[in-house]
C-alpha cells in the first residue's frame, strides 16, 4: 500500500507470468472442444478449411501484451481478506470504476463470469460470427486468407478469456480491468515478470483506504497515515475493517 501510495501508480502483470493464467487455459480448453466440434460437424467445404485453421494456431496464441488489473466489488469481505493481503494485515482500497475508460490501453472492464455456460455460450457465438464473416468474404471475392481471419479471431477473442472464471471462484465476484499494450510499455520487476504502470502518468484516483482486520496499529496503519499526509492523498479517509475485534469505524 506505501508503494502505491508512494509512486502514485499500480502494476499490471502480464497475463502469462500470474496464477490467473491457469484460468486463461481454461477459457482456451472450451474454446479448443468448440473448435473441435464444429470442425467435425461442418458440412461447407470452405468452413471447414477456416476450423482446421483455428485448429492449427490455436496453440500459439500470443497473450505477452494483455496486463490485468483484478478487483472485488466489496472492501471489506471477509473472504478476501483471508485469501489476500496477509491474511488481513494488510489493506484494501477504492477506487472509481469509471476512471478506468480513460487509462491508456483499456480494452475491457467487466465483472468475471462463472457460469460455464456463459462461456459455452460465447464461444459458439464468436465462432458462428467468424464463420460467418469468413464465407461472406469468399463470397464477395474480398480477402478471404483463411490464416490472415483465424489469426485475427484468435487476436481479439484471446481478450475475453481472462473475465472466465471457474466457479469455485464465485464467491470473490471479482471485477477485472484488461490492458493491451506494446512491448515498449513493458517494465521487469526483480524477479523478471513484466508489468505496465496503471497509470502511466502515476495519478491513481484513489477514493479510501480499509486497514484489515488484523493490520498493525503502529507498523503499518500509523506509518502509512504518516506517509500519505505528504503526498496528494493526505485527504483519502482511512477506515477500519468492520471485522476488526475492536474497530474504529474512521481513522483519519
Amino acid at each position: 500500500m506505501q508503494g502505491i501510495i508512494r509512486s502514485g501508480c499500480m502494476w499490471a502483470h502480464s497475463i502469462e507470468q500470474q496464477n490467473d493464467y491457469t484460468e486463461v487455459r481454461y477459457a482456451a480448453s472450451v474454446m479448443r472442444a468448440h473448435i473441435e466440434r464444429a470442425y467435425a460437424v461442418e458440412p461447407d467445404a470452405l468452413a471447414c478449411e477456416l476450423f482446421l485453421a483455428l485448429r492449427r494456431q490455436m496453440a500459439t496464441i500470443f497473450l505477452g501484451n494483455l496486463f490485468v488489473l483484478s478487483y472485488s466489488g466489496d472492501g471489506d469481505e471477509l473472504g478476501m481478506w483471508r485469501l489476500y493481503a496477509d491474511r488481513g494485515t494488510g489493506f484494501s482500497f477504492g477506487f472509481p470504476l469509471h476512471a478506468a475508460k480513460e487509462w491508456p490501453g483499456t480494452i475491457i472492464i467487466a465483472k468475471c463470469q462463472y457460469d460455464f455456460r456463459k462461456l459455452d455460450l460465447f464461444c459458439s457465438a464468436s465462432l458462428i460470427k467468424v464463420r460467418e464473416l469468413y464465407l461472406a468474404a469468399v463470397k464477395s471475392g474480398c480477402n478471404s486468407d483463411v490464416d490472415g481471419i483465424a489469426a485475427m479471431f484468435f487476436r481479439h477473442i484471446a481478450w475475453f478469456a481472462t473475465i472466465f472464471k471457474p466457479h469455485v471462484w464465485a464467491d470473490e465476484q471479482e471485477w477485472r480491468i484488461v490492458f493491451h499494450r506494446g512491448p515498449e510499455h513493458h517494465k521487469k520487476r526483480d524477479d523478471e515478470r513484466s508489468y505496465i504502470d496503471v497509470p502511466p502518468s502515476g495519478s491513481f484516483p484513489i477514493e479510501a483506504i480499509c486497514a484489515g482486520p488484523n493490520c498493525d496499529a503502529v507498523n503499518s496503519i500509523r506509518s502509512l497515515r504518516e506517509l500519505m499526509a505528504k503526498t496528494t492523498y493526505k485527504s483519502v479517509p482511512l477506515y477500519m475493517s468492520q471485522h476488526a475485534e475492536d474497530s474504529k469505524t474512521h481513522l483519519s
